[in-house]
């Protein structure tokens, strides 16, 4: 028995309306005409792998992402232990993709701004040395 996939133009409108462009953008983006573009979308036409690399690129995904969108998985899992393996079943994988990416932009701003704080706390200790360093001076004095 053949598995039931999502066809890839309802794939792609799904990352297009995601991504918050409109398929004039999209035909832009990959060198198309707007009905062109449309009718790839629409599941009206044959769509060669170049064309869905393409795509996929304008997205802002990889080409895997956009294949795999809507398919269920299988993924084996081993933690390297002598007989600690299992199996995990994801039914959508894409859409964990993107909230994985969306959590990692999340956590690289927060990397950034207490890379920031820290700086300024160098900053702060080194000015406070000195004027622990003026102070002591003026005690000596």
């Amino acid at each position: 028995m053949i598995a039931n996939t999502l066809p890839i133009g309802d794939k792609i409108r799904h990352f297009r309306m995601i991504k918050n462009l409109s398929q004039e953008n999209m035909a832009e983006l990959v060198g198309m005409s707007i009905t062109g573009y449309a009718k790839i979308e629409r599941n009206e036409t044959n769509v060669s792998l170049q064309r869905i690399s393409e795509i996929a690129k304008a997205l802002g995904i990889s080409l895997i992402e956009l294949l795999s969108y809507g398919e269920k998985n299988f993924f084996y899992l081993s933690n390297h232990q002598e007989n600690a393996s299992n199996f995990v079943f994801n039914g959508n994988i894409s859409e964990e993709i993107i909230a994985l990416r969306h959590k990692h932009e999340i956590s690289q701003k927060e990397i950034e701004s207490l890379k920031m704080q820290i700086e300024f706390l160098n900053k702060e200790i080194t000015l406070l040395k000195r004027l622990n360093e003026v102070l002591q001076g003026k005690q000596g004095k």
